[in-house]
C-alpha cells in the first residue's frame, strides 16, 4: 500500500476496456454501522469520465499526498489505505458492494420527483481483468440545482432552444474513495463519513475493552478504558484469543509471558494499568503491536502467538 502500488493499479486498469455501472448513491448511519442505497442508469462514455477522475488522482493527489495506513487523524498530506478484508472495513464494504449489486435502474428525473432519496454522491463500479471489484466514489451531489440553472434543450428538427425539466449532471475531477486491487483508499474525510469508519473503530474498541473487563484481567479497568478510547484505531488488530489465553494461565505462567513484552503484573495476578505508560504497553500488547526482535528489543507490527 504505497504510492507506487496505487499508481500501477490505476495505470493497468484501462477504464475504457471494462464494463462499468454508473450509480448515484445515498448513505446513512444505522445502529449497526452504515446503510447504502444505489441507483444506476445507462450512461455513454463512462470510461472517458472515469479516466478524467482517475487522472486527477495520478496528477494531483499522488503528487501532493503519500499513501499510508489509514487513521481517523491523518493529515491532508496523506491518503489512508486499508485492506478490503480488514476488520475495520470488511463489513461496511460488504454492505456497499451488496447495495451496488442490488441497485435498481432509474431515470434522472426520479431524483427531482423524490422517488430516490437525497443523493450523497456518484459512483462507478466494475470488475477488473483479475476478477477483483473496482469501486470509485465521489461524495458530491452531481445534479445542478434548477434554482440556479435554467435547463435548456435544443430541438434537432427546428434548431430552437427551449426550457426543459431534465436535470443536468456535472462531473468534476477528483475521487473521495477508491477500491482497487483489494485495497481501499481514502482521499478525504468525506469517504470516511460514507463508511462511518470512526464509529466502526469506536465499536471495535468498545467490544475489546468490554471483553478485558469481563475477564477481570487488569488492575485499573477505568484507566485502561479511558486511554483505550483515545487509541481506537489500534483495536482493529485486537486479539480475543490472546485475552482468552492469558485468562486461562496461572499467575506464574502469566507473569513469565507478559513480562517478555514489557507488561507488568501485580501480586494478585492482574495486569497492571495504574499509569498511562502501563496502559499503553498493554494496549499495544493486546492489539498485537508488540514483539521482540532477535536482539530482544521491543518492536511494532507483528502478531503475538499465545504460548500455552
Amino acid at each position: 500500500m504505497t504510492n507506487q502500488t496505487l499508481t500501477e493499479a490505476i495505470r493497468t486498469l484501462a477504464p475504457r476496456s471494462l464494463e462499468w455501472d454508473f450509480l448515484l448513491y445515498n448513505s446513512s448511519k444505522t445502529k449497526d454501522g452504515v446503510s447504502f442505497m444505489f441507483g444506476k442508469c445507462d450512461m455513454k462514455s463512462i470510461g472517458t469520465w472515469l479516466e478524467t477522475m482517475l487522472d486527477s488522482v495520478l496528477e494531483s493527489n499522488l503528487r501532493k499526498q503519500t499513501v499510508t495506513e489509514y487513521s481517523p487523524f491523518l493529515p491532508k498530506e496523506e491518503i489512508g489505505a486499508l485492506a478490503a478484508d480488514s476488520p475495520l472495513m470488511s463489513e461496511p464494504l460488504l454492505e456497499a458492494l451488496g447495495a451496488v449489486k442490488s441497485a435498481l435502474p432509474y431515470n434522472p428525473e426520479d431524483f427531482l420527483t423524490g422517488l430516490f432519496p437525497k443523493v450523497n454522491g456518484l459512483a462507478f463500479h466494475s470488475i477488473d481483468k483479475d476478477g477483483k471489484e473496482v469501486l470509485v466514489m465521489k461524495r458530491s451531489n452531481p445534479f445542478m440545482s434548477g434554482k440556479k440553472v435554467l435547463f435548456c434543450d435544443c430541438d434537432d428538427e427546428t434548431g430552437t432552444v427551449k426550457e426543459t425539466l431534465s436535470p443536468l449532471l456535472r462531473f468534476t475531477a477528483g475521487v473521495d474513495f477508491l477500491l482497487i486491487g483489494g485495497v481501499c483508499y481514502f482521499f478525504s474525510a468525506a469517504a470516511q463519513k460514507n463508511f462511518a469508519l470512526e464509529d466502526r473503530a469506536a465499536a471495535l474498541c468498545s467490544k475489546a475493552t468490554g471483553l478485558v473487563g469481563e475477564c477481570d484481567l487488569v488492575s485499573d479497568f477505568a484507566r485502561f478504558e479511558e486511554l483505550a478510547k483515545k487509541q481506537t484505531r489500534k483495536f482493529e488488530n485486537f486479539s480475543e484469543d490472546l485475552v482468552a489465553s492469558i485468562g486461562r494461565m496461572g499467575v506464574q505462567a502469566r507473569e513469565e509471558f507478559v513480562s517478555t513484552y514489557g507488561v507488568t503484573i501485580g501480586s494478585d495476578g492482574k495486569l497492571e494499568t495504574n499509569t498511562p505508560e502501563q496502559c499503553g504497553l498493554l494496549i499495544d500488547f493486546l492489539c498485537c503491536r508488540s514483539c521482540l526482535d532477535i536482539y530482544g528489543r521491543l518492536a511494532v507490527g507483528s502478531k503475538i502467538t499465545p504460548r500455552e
